[in-house]
């Protein structure tokens, strides 16, 4: 028996920033624990659908897509 992979990515907000200015989501969601986790999932193979959900941008603007 086969089995669905499903990789679920749910509301990652690109482009926000904290008071600062500074990306903090892309430093501490996208950064090295990220990049780790994809490299777990593509050991056990490719998945065979991604869903991607929730919040893509922060704010909807333009230079966040």
């Amino acid at each position: 028996m086969s089995r669905l992979r499903i990789l679920h990515i749910s509301d990652v907000h690109f482009g926000q920033t904290d008071r600062s200015g500074n990306r903090w989501r892309l430093r501490h969601v996208l950064g090295k624990a990220w990049r780790d986790n994809l490299a777990a999932l593509s050991n056990d193979g490719v998945p065979d659908i991604v869903c991607f959900t929730g919040d893509i941008a922060f704010s909807g603007k333009a230079t966040e897509y």
